[in-house]
C-alpha cells in the first residue's frame, strides 16, 4: 500500500487500497480500517484540516492496531 505523508499534528501518513485505510500516527502507532470506500478516503483531503476530517471518519469505523 502506498503511504502518503500528511500535514497533521498527530497523523504521520495514510494509505488506501482495496477498501482498507491504514493510518500511522506520529507516535508510531498504526491503525487499519476495513470497508472504507475510495470516496471516504478522498474526503480526508477535502479541506486543510486533515486531522478533523479523519476524526469524523474514524468515529464511523472500527479499527485494528497494526504492528510493523
Amino acid at each position: 500500500m502506498k503511504m502518503l505523508g500528511v500535514l497533521s499534528g498527530f497523523i504521520d501518513a495514510v494509505g488506501w487500497e482495496s477498501g482498507v485505510l491504514e493510518v500511522w500516527l506520529k507516535n508510531g502507532t498504526g491503525y487499519r480500517y476495513q470497508g472504507v470506500t475510495e470516496e471516504q478516503y478522498r474526503s480526508l483531503f477535502v479541506s486543510s484540516d486533515f486531522g478533523r476530517n479523519f476524526n469524523r471518519l474514524s468515529d464511523l469505523l472500527l479499527s485494528e492496531i497494526v504492528t510493523g
